[in-house]
């Protein structure tokens, strides 16, 4: 996570030539589809663990 928020801070500060602008885009785009990946395994986990004990209901992560 503070990978990709390093390469958004060097996007936002703008010394970056068009092409290393674009090679930091396109790993933190790369970066982020990892995190959401983790995050969604995660809540899918979560989901499967509160279905097999029965009788918790299940609520929206927000």
């Amino acid at each position: 996570m503070s990978q990709l928020e390093r390469l958004v801070e060097r996007l936002e500060t703008g010394g970056a030539d068009l092409n290393e602008s674009l090679d930091i885009y396109e790993k933190a785009v790369i970066l982020r589809n990892h995190c959401k990946a983790v995050l969604d395994d995660g809540q899918r986990r979560i989901k499967k663990i509160i279905e097999s004990s029965g009788g918790i209901t299940e609520s929206d992560f927000q």
